[in-house]
């Protein structure tokens, strides 16, 4: 089978494992109820729904592909893996990014923002505490219950992990994938520098639990050393990811994109300005 084969029936299965058609379709019932552009600072919410929706489209897209790629390498290592790492990191990029979207279509709708501005634009986390807690940020806001239910199953272990991938993605070191399990042979290791006492007293605990003889230790300490700084080899941890494992979080973080690009619709749709008398 070529690569297109395995990708239509990953695209065949999520369609049936989803509700991707319902959200295609709910796409095209919010673009008909946009009929103008109202003068309504609410209307801003409109603008990142109008963002939400392709960006579901392109998460679903870069699973489907990354799947086909998955199946197509069947276990085999290769040039191939590369199509599947590319894919996956499209994929878990836009997921990230479609929560701070969806973040920002709840906030959008009680605040008006810049976000060209140069001043903060929260984050996903930052505007569900102020829906949690309105009166703790000094917010007199009402009706949020809908958002924080959507925006509530964009949460747990799985966009943990796609968390976690775009923290280290953003320090230059995203988790490599592979299709077998993660060995702890793989990888380069880092010289890196200690400086604190605690760094330093930790590895000589560890050295003197390699090496008992003291004066083994000592020489062995001594070739750590480069002008008086101790170093030590690290692995970068969680450096490698298993495909099994990267597969699971992305198909549930998909599908509960598609679920909030739904329902978001649907609240926008039901208010005003969308929503006329």
């Amino acid at each position: 089978m070529r690569p297109i084969d395995f990708y239509t029936a990953a695209w065949t299965r999520l369609r049936d494992e989803s509700a991707l058609d319902e959200m295609l379709a709910e796409q095209d019932r919010f673009d008909q109820a946009v009929i103008t552009i109202e003068f309504d600072p609410r209307f801003n919410a409109v603008n990142w729904m109008l963002d939400c929706f392709p960006l579901a489209l392109e998460i679903a897209y870069s699973y489907c592909w990354m799947s086909a790629y998955a199946a197509e390498v069947a276990g085999l290592q290769g040039d191939k893996e590369y199509h599947i790492q590319y894919y996956a990191d499209n994929c878990i990029t836009r997921i990230n990014s479609f929560r701070d979207k969806a973040a920002l279509l709840a906030w959008a709708y009680y605040c008006p923002f810049n976000p060209g501005g140069k001043e903060k634009v929260l984050g996903f986390e930052e505007v569900l505490k102020r829906f949690r807690f309105p009166v703790s940020f000094g917010l007199a806001i009402k009706r949020q219950e809908a958002f924080i239910t959507q925006l509530e199953k964009l949460q747990g272990r799985h966009f943990e992990r796609m968390g976690t991938y775009r923290h280290q993605k953003i320090h230059r070191i995203e988790p490599k994938i592979l299709l077998r399990p993660p060995e702890p042979s793989d990888g380069l290791s880092y010289l890196v520098p200690l400086f604190k006492e605690k760094e330093i007293a930790d590895f000589k605990v560890k050295l003197k639990s390699m090496y008992p003889d003291d004066h083994m230790r000592k020489g062995i300490e001594k070739t750590c050393s480069i002008h008086g700084v101790l170093f030590d080899r690290f692995h970068v941890k969680n450096e490698y990811w298993a495909y099994t494992e990267v597969e699971e979080a992305v198909r549930k973080c998909t599908g509960a994109c598609i679920d909030v690009a739904i329902e978001m619709s649907r609240i926008l749709r039901r208010r005003a300005p969308l929503k006329r008398r």
